[in-house]
């Protein structure tokens, strides 16, 4: 490997102590956690090593459950060229995002995935968050959307995703969302995506209510809206057909309403039918053969 640059690599927690795992000249890494009990200076140093170790890393991929300690004082960690950081897929606290916070504070962290399920209760950091984010795609809950975005600087965000995960979609809770995005953002904001999936009990009021919260945003200068939601559009009123037509929205570079979510949980789903798959065809011939239960409907 040496005289090559090392573009990915994927290995297991804990520790990665072994400093031959971790080429100097490594470009992405994905750690993945597999042990439950593992403590918090397990994940710490996961962190240490990587930051002492990668000094060139640009994509860091957290996969798992993540624990770090609670602690005022956060030292931060130096990755200068790390441009992209993913935490859909790891499983961590309100706390354990803040200290990452806090150690990737003087990072140049650029492009953000995360999946919070809890809201950001109890946030003691006066560290910056994130400083430099263009683009965030988060997983979860609006209100913890909100909660977060409050937090980023006000003049940096360029591209904003939300892929809905964890509750009910609530015409409300994504208002509020949409005014915040337009009061901190609307200077910087020139992309976003809202990616509902299954569509909310009353989707025509949802539908219509969220439309007209993005309209200030377009009039601010974003100028691509993507909208994603399972719903028949012929069945909409035709106020509401239109509003989803490109020529509705004039100014926009990009204007797509797609009926084919790509949230997390949709991802997950395809990879595991993709990795299970296999497994389960070669037992249909067997399922098939298997006589009916007598009595069953």
């Amino acid at each position: 490997m040496h005289g090559q640059t090392a573009r990915s690599l994927s290995i297991p927690e804990p520790g990665l102590h072994d400093k031959k795992l971790l080429p100097s000249n490594l470009r992405s890494l994905t750690s993945f956690t597999r042990n439950y009990g593992m403590n918090v200076d397990g994940h710490t140093n996961t962190l240490v090593q990587v930051a002492s170790h990668t000094p060139f890393l640009e994509q860091l991929h957290l996969r798992g459950v993540f624990h770090f300690p609670v602690t005022e004082q956060i030292q931060p960690l130096r990755l200068a060229y790390l441009r992209e950081v993913d935490l859909t897929r790891a499983t961590i606290s309100y706390r354990d995002f803040q200290y990452l916070c806090g150690v990737l504070c003087e990072s140049p962290v650029a492009i953000l995935g995360i999946h919070l399920r809890k809201p950001l209760a109890e946030w003691q950091s006066a560290l910056p968050v994130f400083p430099v984010l263009r683009r965030l795609i988060f997983c979860g809950d609006p209100t913890i959307a909100h909660d977060f975005l409050e937090r980023l600087p006000k003049s940096t965000l360029a591209n904003f995703t939300i892929e809905h995960e964890d509750c009910m979609a609530e015409p409300n809770a994504y208002g509020s969302l949409l005014d915040l995005l337009h009061e901190r953002f609307s200077d910087s904001l020139k992309s976003m995506h809202l990616d509902i999936g299954d569509p909310p009990i009353d989707a025509h009021n949802f539908l219509a209510y969220t439309l007209a919260g993005l309209i200030p945003l377009v009039r601010s200068g974003v100028e691509e809206l993507r909208y994603t939601m399972y719903i028949d559009v012929s069945a909409l009123p035709e106020v509401l057909q239109r509003a989803l037509d490109p020529s509705w929205w004039p100014t926009l570079r990009v204007f797509l309403f797609s009926r084919q979510s790509q949230r997390l949980s949709r991802r997950q789903l395809e990879e595991r039918k993709k990795l299970w798959g296999p497994f389960f065809q070669q037992f249909a011939p067997v399922w098939e053969n298997v006589p009916a239960v007598e009595g069953a409907n």
